[in-house]
């Protein structure tokens, strides 16, 4: 048994952030043939801890480790920029902010990082993000994301656009996969979606979406996602939809309906489009 100990607290300045975090003493074991660490302190501004604990089993084909990371109350963008400045990508170019409990875990070979398998959780509390394919943040007020491999589950997710609140659950388990997905709507309107998702409003919703491709309407090429949507009250233009009821399918830039219900004007309507 042989340990390093790293005896005073070090302050790092990274890309993003206006004040550098501190980065607490740690010691180091060699035990048995396996490198262990931790707990790795690291305090962001507000005095916000991540902790990090590591195990390293090197072995003649793989060099296996361990890496977990607890949080009871972090700030995302301090995590998006630590991750980046480590030449990491968490969560691509998407804009976060709002606090979150982390509790992961990464398994994998350090000779083939990328290889890793992730699990456990982060849970979001009054959060935001904006993906580059929308026009504005969408407001977060809770969500569980969970992680099991290649899989990912998002539950307990209430998010606000606009005056509206969406509530429901998706998964998808792996990243080439489609997500499934089970959406409430309390009321939107057509005028809402196209203010969120339209680069180009003077163009039109669905001729944005369905016609040439722009730098942002990329990420809708990519996504593939199908499930039941509701909403109980529904406004295009000048018609009240309520009640609406449909399973959904978005693939290639192109969104088909069926099994579409929905009361307009004192009558019942169903069908697909």
């Amino acid at each position: 048994k042989a340990a390093l100990t790293v005896e005073k607290a070090a302050r790092l300045s990274v890309p993003g952030m206006r004040e550098p975090i501190r980065v607490e003493p740690v010691a180091v074991y060699l035990r048995q043939g396996r490198v262990e660490g931790g707990p790795l302190q690291v305090v962001f501004p507000g005095e916000r801890v991540l902790k990090l604990t590591g195990r390293v089993v090197p072995r003649e084909s793989a060099w296996f480790a361990r890496i977990e990371a607890h949080a009871e109350e972090a700030e995302l963008e301090h995590l998006v920029a630590a991750a980046r400045a480590l030449g990491w990508s968490l969560w691509g170019q998407t804009q976060w902010r709002g606090a979150a409990r982390v509790a992961l875990e990464w398994r994998g070979d350090l000779r083939r990082w990328g290889d890793r398998r992730r699990s456990g959780s982060i849970e979001l509390r009054q959060a935001s993000f904006r993906p580059l394919a929308l026009n504005q943040p969408l407001r977060v007020e809770s969500a569980r994301v969970e992680y099991a491999g290649r899989a990912v589950r998002v539950t307990s997710l209430t998010v606000r656009i606009g005056e509206a609140t969406l509530a429901g659950a998706l998964e998808r388990p792996r990243p080439e996969s489609p997500w499934s997905v089970d959406l409430r709507i309390d009321r939107l309107t057509l005028d809402e979606i196209d203010a969120l998702v339209n680069p180009d409003r003077a163009r039109g919703l669905f001729r944005t979406l369905m016609g040439s491709p722009t730098a942002t309407t990329a990420a809708w090429d990519q996504l593939q996602a199908r499930g039941h949507l509701e909403v109980k009250a529904f406004r295009a233009g000048p018609f009240p939809l309520s009640q609406l009821r449909t399973d959904f399918e978005w693939k290639q830039r192109g969104l088909s309906l069926t099994g579409l219900r929905f009361r307009s004007f004192g009558g019942q309507f169903r069908g697909s489009l």
